[in-house]
C-alpha cells in the first residue's frame, strides 16, 4: 500500500491450547495465520514517525509489545521497538551505549525537553520538568532536590558555590540500566559527579569489553583504566574531571 509499512506480529504459546488473539490500535491487521505453530499476522500502518502497540491475549494471559514506526528501516534491521523497562520517560535519554553481552545500557537523562536547551528560555514551557527525577524510573537523581512542585527549578549549583546561571541547567545524570530475563532494562543506577547537584554530567560513555588487552581509554572526561587482578581484568574508574565538559 503506497505511504505505508508493513510488518508481522508473531506470537507464541507454550504450555497452553488457547487460541491466540492479536490486536492493534493504529492500521490494519491482515488475517491471522497459525499453520507455522505461531499465530502470525501482518500489520500495515502509515509511513510516519510513531509507535503501534500490538497487543496478543490467550485466556488470562496477555502480552504486548510496540513497533516503532520510522519513514526508513534498513534492510539489514529488524523492526524497530521502544526498549521496555525504564530507560524511556517523558524526559530526554540521549547518547545511547550498550556493553557487547547486551546486558547493560547507558544513556544521558535530563528531565526536561531538548526544546529547553535548543530555546534557552528558562521560562519556556519546555524547560518544565517533565521526566522523573525519583524512584523507581530515576533513582538517587542528582540536583532532584532543585525541583519544585510545579516543574520549575533552581537554576544554579549551589553545592558547587555557583548561585546564579542564566541559560537553562536542568538536573542531569547518566544512568545504567541491566537487562532482565523478560528483555527489558531496569534496575537503574545514576553515575555523576559528587557535589555539583546534576549541573554537569559525564557524556560519550562507552562501555569497554573486558576481554581486550589491558589499555586506557577516555570516555566523555571519564578516565578508566583497565587492570589485571586475580587473574581477571577488571575496569576501574581512575579519574573524573568536569573541566572536560565545561
Amino acid at each position: 500500500m503506497a505511504g505505508s509499512q508493513a510488518f508481522d506480529a508473531i506470537a507464541t504459546l507454550t504450555g497452553a491450547a488457547d487460541p491466540v488473539t492479536l490486536t492493534v490500535d493504529r492500521g490494519a491487521l491482515g488475517a491471522p495465520d497459525t499453520t507455522s505453530g505461531d499465530t502470525r499476522a501482518r500489520i500495515t500502518v502509515p509511513r510516519a514517525p510513531a509507535t503501534t502497540p500490538s497487543p496478543a491475549t490467550a485466556g488470562a494471559l496477555s502480552a504486548a509489545r510496540t513497533a516503532l514506526v520510522l519513514g526508513e528501516v534498513d534492510e539489514t534491521w529488524n523492526q524497530p521497538e521502544p526498549v521496555r523497562g525504564l530507560a524511556n520517560t517523558l524526559g530526554w535519554e540521549d547518547g545511547p551505549s550498550i556493553s557487547r553481552d547486551g546486558k547493560i545500557l547507558t544513556f544521558q537523562y535530563v528531565a526536561v525537553s531538548i526544546s529547553c536547551f535548543l530555546g534557552g528560555d528558562l521560562s519556556s514551557p519546555a524547560c518544565k520538568v517533565v521526566g522523573p527525577v525519583a524512584a523507581p524510573a530515576r533513582p538517587n537523581m542528582p540536583g532532584a532536590n532543585r525541583v519544585n512542585a510545579d516543574g520549575t527549578y533552581t537554576n544554579a549549583c549551589p553545592t558547587a558555590g555557583i548561585p546564579t546561571i542564566t541559560t537553562p541547567v536542568p538536573p542531569d545524570s547518566l544512568y545504567a540500566v541491566q537487562r532482565q530475563p523478560d528483555g527489558s532494562f531496569t534496575d537503574p543506577h545514576p553515575i555523576y559527579y559528587d557535589g555539583i547537584d546534576g549541573c554537569v554530567s559525564a557524556f560519550g560513555f562507552q562501555l569497554v569489553d573486558r576481554n581486550r588487552a589491558p589499555g586506557v581509554a577516555v570516555r566523555g572526561g571519564v578516565r578508566v583504566r583497565r587492570s589485571d587482578e586475580a587473574g581477571g581484568r577488571r575496569a576501574a574508574v581512575s579519574q573524573l574531571d568536569p573541566r572536560s565538559h565545561a
